[in-house]
Formats: structure tokens, C-alpha cells, sequence
């Protein structure tokens, strides 16, 4: 974005600009996707705990007391 500023102050330079711009959106856009696959995938792990892990915890410390 230092680029940026510095071509803003120079005359016939909006390509160059709007190029900065689209190439920082893009970045920006593949680190959303990447997070949004952890979220994913980290929703998915912890309905597994409660699904299956959880209860089965459960039922083996129920087995212990008895």
C-alpha cells in the first residue's frame, strides 16, 4: 500500500493504482477462503464431540465406578 500512496501523487498512474487495489482485494480474499475452511473444518470437530466423543467419554467413566 506504500506503492500506492506513492503513485496517488503522481499524475497518469490509476492502472498502476486500481492494479494495487485488486491484487491487495485478491490476497485478502484468499485468506478468508483459508479461514473459512478451518471454521469449517473446526465446526466439524467439535460436533464430533459432542456427538461422539463426549458420550462416549461418558459411558467409560460410568464402566469405572460401577
Amino acid at each position: 500500500m506504500i506503492d500506492y500512496v506513492h503513485l496517488f501523487y503522481q499524475e497518469g498512474t490509476a492502472e498502476a493504482r486500481k492494479a494495487i487495489l485488486v491484487e491487495q482485494r485478491d490476497r485478502l480474499q484468499k485468506q478468508i477462503d483459508t479461514m473459512n475452511l478451518v471454521i469449517e473444518r473446526l465446526n466439524k470437530k467439535v460436533d464430533r464431540y459432542e456427538e461422539i466423543i463426549i458420550p462416549a467419554e461418558k459411558k467409560l467413566l460410568n464402566k469405572k465406578r460401577e
